[in-house]
């Protein structure tokens, strides 16, 4: 199976070499099967769509909903007309179609499919078609523009990821709720990610970060700096996707577009690298200098910033002893 930076590399060059062919007297659309997917397609139409089909093994009717720049449908009918072989050749689909006057989202687009793509079932029942498409609908409709700190955030929880010495496991563990105050439960721990893209490892923290009655705390302190060459979220996503079994992708795949808002623009143009050899410092809470708050003080909250240069120095704490 694919991973999700192929396929989203051949969507966009998919759609360059489509679109130029000329169209034809059938009606049939010209398209190309996506490698390594027996049913999945692109393909362009008359009107200058970007179509993503899935051919169905089974009823699945879902009735055409458009949001923004795209459309879903599933159970209609088309003829497709690939290069090799030549004749056209017709069935009933699941559809994502990115509109005409929207192609300027080709790349957010082709993001997308690869990723959700990569999350899917090589033969997928209905439900996970329905849950293809809706998820697809969802998630593409940008709700917000990510600032860089969030962008710096989500880099480096998913760097904490590919680097851990167990993928599946800290995938897993990432974000279980999304109110939770902390990125990792990694039972019997609990596990917070800094980064920063400073000189020094300072960072912002809340007092309820570094202190709890239920489980020992760690804090990873990452630091990275921006780089053209580096790597971007979605190919970090790629990345972990490609570690982590079938039935847990599109949990994984959900929670990052979740945390994106649909920005995936700034999925693909933010990248990074990691600083030296020993980027991921891992120290316990307890080293952690803080604010005291007097007993039954009527203080609910408690946010400071502290250079933990000196703990991390000092730590003898890995990854991969957690």
């Amino acid at each position: 199976m694919p991973d999700a930076k192929a396929i989203s590399e051949f969507a966009i060059a998919s759609y360059a070499e489509l679109a130029a062919r000329e169209f034809l007297d059938t009606g049939a659309m010209h398209a190309a099967r996506v490698p390594g997917r027996q049913d999945v397609f692109f393909a362009v139409s008359a009107l200058d769509e970007f179509y993503l089909l899935i051919k169905l093994r089974e009823t699945v009717l879902v009735s055409e909903t458009r949001l923004n720049a795209i459309r879903i449908s599933a159970g209609f009918e088309y003829q497709l007309s690939e290069a090799h072989p030549a004749t056209p050749s017709r069935g009933q689909f699941a559809t994502v179609v990115l509109e005409s006057g929207s192609i300027g989202l080709l790349t957010a687009f082709g993001s997308m499919a690869g990723i959700l793509l990569a999350s899917l079932a090589e033969s997928p029942n209905a439900a996970e078609v329905e849950t293809f498409l809706n998820d697809f609908l969802e998630l593409f409709a940008p709700r917000r523009t990510m600032g860089r700190s969030e962008i710096v955030g989500l880099w480096g929880e998913l760097w904490l990821i590919r680097s851990s010495p167990d993928v599946a496991r800290f995938a897993s563990g990432w974000h279980l709720e999304p109110s939770s105050k902390f990125d990792f439960s990694l039972p019997p721990y609990l596990l917070e990610v800094k980064t920063t893209e400073g000189d020094t490892r300072t960072h912002h923290f809340s007092l309820a970060q570094l202190v709890t009655k239920d489980r020992p705390i760690f804090i990873a302190s990452i630091a990275i700096k921006p780089d053209a060459a580096g790597i971007s979220v979605a190919a970090l996503l790629a990345e972990i996707l490609g570690s982590v079994p079938l039935l847990e992708r599109p949990k994984m795949a959900r929670k990052t577009l979740a945390v994106l808002g649909g920005d995936l623009e700034a999925a693909e143009d933010f990248r990074f690298s990691a600083v030296g050899d020993d980027s991921i410092a891992v120290v316990a809470a307890d080293e952690i200098p803080r604010v005291e708050v007097p007993a039954n003080a009527p203080i609910s909250q408690v946010n400071f910033v502290v250079d933990i240069t000196t703990q991390v120095n000092g730590s003898t704490l890995k990854l991969n002893t957690l």
